[in-house]
């Protein structure tokens, strides 16, 4: 299978975004937009075969603070396994290398273990917890050092 890293746009992310399980419902693309307007964003798709199986998105939520929020990502569930979030993952942080950001932050719920655990194994460490009603939806925050 030939796997292909490239830019996208926000109405891409947000149409993989409705067809995956653990991301509904999705946000709007006037969420897209807003959030991704600014002079640094990045929004990035993995292409298997050809076809659009996973993306990437984020940007500078507070400029010059020299971090790098990882907004929204996911795989379709049908192309998963086959290391596309990794791969998402090592595009965005060259990127950020590139432009001299050297921390990334990524913020998900604590019922989403499947994340948890890939940030972690990927160097992340826990940062913050915003505390909900429930505790699978509390927010959890990590950060990494990029070196």
């Amino acid at each position: 299978m030939e796997i292909r890293i490239r830019t996208g746009s926000p109405a891409e992310a947000c149409a993989l975004q409705a067809q995956i399980p653990e991301l509904l419902p999705p946000y709007p693309l006037s969420r897209y937009e807003a959030r991704l307007a600014g002079p640094r964003s990045l929004v990035l798709i993995a292409e298997a075969d050809g076809v659009p199986a996973a993306f990437k998105c984020g940007y500078d939520r507070e400029p010059g603070a020299g971090w790098w929020y990882s907004w929204m990502g996911g795989v379709l569930p049908a192309f998963r396994r086959l290391g596309l979030a990794a791969r998402l993952a090592d595009a965005q942080e060259a990127q950020l290398r590139a432009w001299g950001i050297r921390r990334v932050r990524v913020k998900t719920r604590n019922s989403h273990r499947a994340m948890l655990l890939f940030a972690i194994g990927r160097g992340y460490q826990l940062v913050s917890v915003e505390p909900r009603e429930a505790a699978a939806e509390h927010r959890v925050w990590l950060e990494k050092e990029l070196q």
